[in-house]
């Protein structure tokens, strides 16, 4: 059995974690086998690195890259849920300077076309962000991930599925039609 691995992708605070962890548990609902590639970000905070330098975004594409071609090679389980992908590092790393995005993007390139994935779920910002103490509570700087997002798959000929509603809810609706189709 070929699982169909399905990446939820976006800006920070756009509800990635939410929605990624309620496909997981619909799906399972549905009896459908299921594996949850969790966000990497945690693992890059524990061994102190900076998220917004190269090495972090470095760090956070390689172990993406390895979790997701692990559960691919296990190869029994009919869904792998990925919070994030392999394709959120090329938005963020346009922080750090053209060269090295492209280097990340190239990287990407290369991935996604070798194991491409059966779904992608672009989350678009929600008018406001959460104030968790975690998250970048900068508006514009989310916009502006979310263009490189948008800009990125458009010149990269990606298929997407967009989630854009105004709340959980009626995203968690828009997620059951986009699951329903793939099922």
């Amino acid at each position: 059995m070929q699982s169909k691995r399905i990446a939820f992708i976006g800006a920070h605070s756009s509800g990635k974690d939410t929605l990624s962890h309620y496909a997981f548990a619909y799906l399972k609902k549905k009896k459908h086998s299921c594996y949850y590639i969790t966000e990497i970000a945690e693992k890059a905070l524990m061994r102190h690195m900076k998220l917004n330098s190269t090495k972090g975004q470095l760090f956070l594409l390689g172990y993406q890259m390895k979790a997701e071609m692990e559960a691919a090679a296990w190869n029994k389980r009919e869904f792998i849920i990925c919070n994030r992908g392999v394709i959120d590092s090329v938005p963020y790393s346009s922080r750090l300077g053209a060269n090295i995005q492209y280097r990340i993007r190239e990287i990407v390139r290369q991935y996604v076309a070798l194991a491409p994935y059966s779904l992608i779920i672009l989350l678009r910002p929600y008018s406001t962000i959460e104030n968790d103490g975690l998250r970048d509570l900068d508006k514009k700087d989310q916009f502006n991930i979310d263009a490189e997002f948008i800009r990125i798959l458009h010149e990269d000929k990606l298929q997407y599925k967009e989630l854009n509603a105004p709340t959980k809810e009626k995203r968690e609706r828009q997620l059951r039609r986009i699951l329903h189709d793939i099922m």
